[in-house]
């Protein structure tokens, strides 16, 4: 009888050490899947396609396609002495990469300057191997809009007025027209191709990143059409 009872003892003991070593399996795996996870899932604050590549203060400006904020559609990135740039195979590259049309994924520092739109300063840069072709249809849809025409030029710049006319201007000041219409914007134009051919008098389609609360307002163009 006690040899019966030892003999089932070591059998319920084995099965337990065995339970055991079965559970402890099963959360090595379940943590190694959450470890593997956590590494192919990487999470960046921004995502976004470059339009345009400022080499003096090593800046790109982004159309987003992952906001840091919901109202925002662009945003400058500068990227310092500091800053980690790769390609998605993990190899180093260098700011003379950065492109217009390519997409890149970016972690940010908690410093931002507050512009139109605003400048962000990168930690890490991830640049995707191939160019993105539908720059446009992005500017597009993550743009906001304005038509009007064209009522004054400078070197960098357009005033933008709806409903106003060459002849309603006429003899007017940059002032008067302001006062007189209301819904007017001046829009920086960055890219040297989008003012090339732009002249007072054009009637234009505007797309645009944000408008400031100043009177009129500003924002940084990004295309032009000229109706």
């Amino acid at each position: 009888m006690k040899k019966f009872s030892l003999t089932l003892l070591l059998t319920l003991l084995s099965i337990g050490l065995l339970g055991c070593q079965q559970s402890s399996g099963d959360t090595i795996t379940k943590q190694n899947e959450v470890t593997e996870n956590k590494v192919t899932n990487e999470n960046y604050d921004i995502a976004g396609v470059i339009t345009e590549v400022n080499k003096e203060y090593n800046r790109v400006l982004l159309n987003l396609t992952q906001k840091a904020q919901e109202n925002e559609n662009q945003m400058s990135v500068e990227i310092g002495e500091n800053t980690k740039i790769s390609n998605e195979n993990g190899e180093t590259i260098s700011f003379e990469n950065l492109k217009p049309e390519v997409e890149l994924k970016a972690n940010l520092t908690d410093k931002c300057l507050d512009s139109a739109p605003r400048i962000c300063f990168a930690e890490e840069i991830v640049i995707s191997t191939e160019k993105v072709n539908n720059t446009s249809s992005n500017i597009e849809s993550n743009s906001l809009t304005e038509i009007g025409t064209i009522v004054s030029r400078e070197e960098d710049r357009i005033l933008v007025v709806d409903g106003a006319t060459t002849e309603d201007i006429t003899n007017l000041t940059i002032q008067e027209i302001i006062n007189k219409y209301e819904d007017g914007a001046w829009f920086t134009i960055n890219q040297e191709e989008l003012g090339k051919d732009l002249k007072v008098g054009m009637k234009v389609k505007v797309w645009y990143d944000a408008m400031d609360s100043s009177l009129p307002g500003s924002g940084n163009a990004t295309k032009i059409e000229i109706f």
